[in-house]
């Protein structure tokens, strides 16, 4: 802008001024930042400026720092922004250029929270740890009755995109192997994958492993629904490898020694129907309740134990009795 001012403070006589008045240069320099165990540049991400004055909106895309800039106009208020999939945006930020009066920078950060992590998963054999190619993985959440299969490649491996804050149970077979199944968590973690590994025992006679997940109600041998899931899996163990095999209930040591063997023969009995109901045929399966018979720890009648020491003893299990 250019004009002219008359003006007679020198000596009272009236002299003519030339004046220019300057534009104010207003800056905007921001940055996008994807939030792992560092915060890593995101490149290429597109950032959206919304100028909430005019009702403008305007885009721009990061450079291959996750940086970006824009000149703003004078007493404008914006709203700055950017969105990804399998992120959310922790904070929109606002920026404000009324009052300025000279040049400024206005500097900001958009933190992009990853909301899933990759699952890399490496099945082998137990005794020898050689890779077990076309093995079936399956990831299960329980909780929401979610589950994905997956075949292991030549390496032995799966990979799979999964939620974050959440817990979930690996479970990996192949016929001639047992079945093994371990849970893993994908909380409080920046990382980007998590590596996991299972191993799986040759089927032998006289095996016997932990069968997880099985739920009953309270003092009761019905079974709960998100038991299911887990004696699906053994239903399809038990005939795919035409075994025969006792399955067993235990307790804790809490409550008389008569109550808790009559309660544990129920709910492995609970066990054996749902099988045979899913096609295992009754020679090749046998309901046994041990009660406090067989306690894994130290916690017997007058012995003060926690909770998750008691919560060992109650457990259902498989042992292998014949190999067809």
């Amino acid at each position: 802008m250019i004009g002219f001012v008359s003006s007679n403070r020198e000596a009272n006589i009236d002299h003519l001024y030339h004046v220019k008045k300057h534009p104010i240069h207003l800056h905007l320099e921001g940055e996008v930042r994807e939030q792992y165990a560092a915060l890593e540049p995101s490149t290429g991400q597109t950032v959206w400026i919304r100028n909430l004055t005019s009702n403008e909106l305007d885009s721009l895309v990061t450079d291959d720092k996750g940086q970006f800039e824009k000149t703003l106009q004078i007493n404008q208020d914006y709203r700055i922004y950017t969105r990804k999939a399998e992120y959310i945006l922790l904070k929109e930020v606002n920026a404000s250029t009324q009052g300025l009066r000279r040049d400024s920078t206005l500097r900001c950060q958009l933190i992009l929270k990853p909301t899933t992590i990759q699952v890399h998963l490496r099945v082998i054999e137990k005794e020898s740890r050689k890779i077990i190619p076309d093995a079936l993985v399956t990831i299960t959440d329980y909780n929401l009755n979610w589950d994905s299969t997956l075949v292991t490649n030549a390496e032995g491996r799966v990979s799979l995109t999964v939620n974050r804050n959440i817990v979930l149970w690996a479970h990996g077979s192949k016929k001639g192997f047992i079945d093994t199944e371990v849970s893993f968590n994908t909380q409080n973690t920046n990382d980007r994958v998590i590596d996991l590994e299972l191993e799986l025992p040759l089927i032998k006679k006289g095996e016997k492993f932990k069968l997880e997940n099985i739920f009953y109600d309270l003092n009761k041998s019905t079974l709960r629904p998100e038991s299911r899931a887990a004696l699906d899996k053994l239903a399809d163990f038990i005939i795919k490898n035409n075994l025969r095999i006792e399955l067993s209930a235990h307790t804790d040591s809490r409550g008389s020694t008569t109550y808790n063997q009559k309660l544990s023969q129920a709910r492995a009995q609970s066990c054996v129907d749902y099988l045979i109901k899913k096609g295992v045929h009754t020679k090749n399966i046998n309901a046994k309740g041990y009660g406090e018979a067989q306690l894994v720890n130290k916690c017997k009648d007058g012995v003060t134990c926690p909770e998750d020491e008691h919560q060992e003893n109650r457990r259902t299990e498989v042992k292998i009795l014949e190999v067809n």
